[in-house]
């Protein structure tokens, strides 16, 4: 298995930092060893201090794997 975007990032802005998401996105982690599915309506900022410059994608990843507590902040910095 490799790590790859398996679906496009389809978002809507809340305010100037912080966006939802419009529909599921997933991502196929070698790490993870499977799917990971962040769910429609989950909200973001987009950033993360271990990602720079256009990160939007796996930066929402990150949120959603650490915000909801599916793995070790170590294992989502990793992701």
């Amino acid at each position: 298995m490799k790590s790859e975007f398996l679906t496009k990032l389809r978002t809507e802005d809340l305010d100037a930092k912080r966006f939802k998401l419009l529909e599921d996105f997933q991502y196929s982690s070698r790490i993870f060893k499977g799917i990971i599915t962040v769910e429609k309506g989950f909200v973001s900022d987009g950033t993360s201090d271990l990602l720079k410059d256009d990160t939007k994608p796996p930066a929402v990843v990150h949120d959603y794997l650490y915000q909801k507590h599916l793995v070790s902040k170590h294992k989502a910095d990793r992701i």
